[in-house]
């Protein structure tokens, strides 16, 4: 399907105003930075609205399977003269911690569709807080060889983490998980170590009190 010109220009447009972004969350079971989903929402959804664009994601396909929930959406670009530009189909996979994880799951597909879409630099690579970091590798060339990691032994240790993480009560509880579980990333699989990273994110969203619906 071709993309309607008025909304190819404006897709150019908002691509050539919209700035880089900083990290700014940070996650700390894997220990590393990144751009959240609110920052790109908030500085791209502005210029979409100022060139006439809306993006609505549809979900179409949704699956739970080995303690992991596998979503696929459509999204659709939508310009003010009318016209529309899709579907344009992403697939995203979370861990299926409960109710919140279809949230999570959209946020995801939401943050990287447009992160894609607009060609917006963040600074973030792709295996962010899985490529081992320089002084890891010298760390591990005078200690004893690294465990090999299998499908298997990634999950099982997954599955361990996933368990123990649901029993924290508190905040300072799931930081003191964190705290305590940080070595185990680089004994898991690129897949499993994001399970888990959301899971732990999704965790501390819990703790947050309910916002107050506004005043009419």
């Amino acid at each position: 399907m071709k993309m309607p010109p008025e909304i190819a220009k404006a897709v150019v447009k908002v691509t050539l105003e919209v700035e880089g972004l900083v990290k700014d969350q940070d996650n700390n079971f894997a220990k590393y930075r990144f751009v959240s989903h609110d920052q790109i929402k908030m500085k791209a959804g502005k210029l979409m609205a100022k060139h006439g664009l809306i993006i609505v994601a549809n979900e179409v396909e949704s699956e739970v399977r080995d303690k992991s929930l596998a979503q696929s959406f459509d999204f659709w670009i939508y310009h003010e003269t009318g016209s529309e530009y899709g579907p344009i189909r992403r697939t995203v996979q979370v861990p299926a911690t409960g109710a919140q994880a279809y949230g999570t799951a959209c946020s995801y597909a939401q943050k990287y569709f447009l992160r894609d879409i607009f060609q917006i630099p963040t600074g973030e690579q792709e295996d962010e807080g899985v490529l081992p970091k320089q002084h890891d590798l010298a760390a591990k060339k005078s200690s004893a060889p690294t465990q090999l990691i299998t499908d298997a032994s990634s999950a099982k240790i997954r599955d361990d983490l996933l368990d123990t993480l649901m029993t924290c009560k508190t905040k300072e509880e799931a930081g003191s998980w964190a705290e305590k579980n940080s070595q185990k990333k680089q004994l898991m699989n690129k897949f499993d170590q994001q399970a888990v990273t959301d899971a732990y994110y999704d965790l501390l969203d819990s703790f947050l009190p309910p916002k107050k619906a506004k005043e009419a």
